[in-house]
């Protein structure tokens, strides 16, 4: 219980528009029987990871749908667990994790977890990753965030840093935008 994960399932991909006319990329079907979102979820849980936000994109009915409330990666618990955490549409354009301000409107959910360091991940690398073998490597690095890169330099857009920096970009994300408003 040492990580938090963020799963960044508010990605829109060129290319794929004709898979995602009434789905999210993150409920793109795998396989036949799996969804682009299972890859995450599975790294997250074999990582020993209980709390796990998923933070979705419009239209994202597929994907509640197929993940619903968890049971299938055992996030279905009454401590931590598995959350669905839409963010709002303003002036009808959904704002993108990406921005800070999806994370921003569900302060909560970090300020109530007990974990100290957060994974940032997304819902469409296909591979295989120890979160918590990475989180290792990150505190014995002393760096302010690791990012997850595979041998041959192809960065996986998932990373790692402490929930208290987490807090302090969102705030201060939040700042630079009320100033120039």
């Amino acid at each position: 219980m040492r990580l938090m994960a963020v799963i960044d399932a508010s990605v829109r991909m060129s290319g794929l528009e004709d898979l995602t006319m009434y789905r999210s990329t993150a409920s793109i079907p795998f396989s036949g029987r799996y969804r682009l979102i299972d890859f995450a979820l599975s790294n997250v849980v074999n990582s020993n990871i209980n709390l796990v936000g998923v933070f979705p994109a419009y239209p994202f009915v597929s994907l509640l749908d197929h993940i619903g409330v968890g049971k299938s990666w055992d996030l279905n618990r009454r401590k931590d667990g598995l959350f669905f955490l839409p963010g709002s549409q303003k002036a009808g354009n959904y704002v993108s994790v990406g921005a800070f301000s999806m994370l921003g409107e569900h302060r909560q959910f970090f300020a109530k977890s007990k974990q100290e360091h957060v994974v940032i991940t997304n819902c469409f690398t296909v591979a295989q990753l120890d979160f918590d073998d990475m989180l290792d490597a990150h505190l014995a690095s002393g760096m302010d965030i690791t990012e997850a890169i595979c041998d041959d330099g192809t960065h996986l857009k998932s990373y790692i840093l402490s929930k208290k920096l987490l807090v302090e970009l969102m705030e201060s994300y939040e700042e630079k935008e009320n100033h120039q408003h």
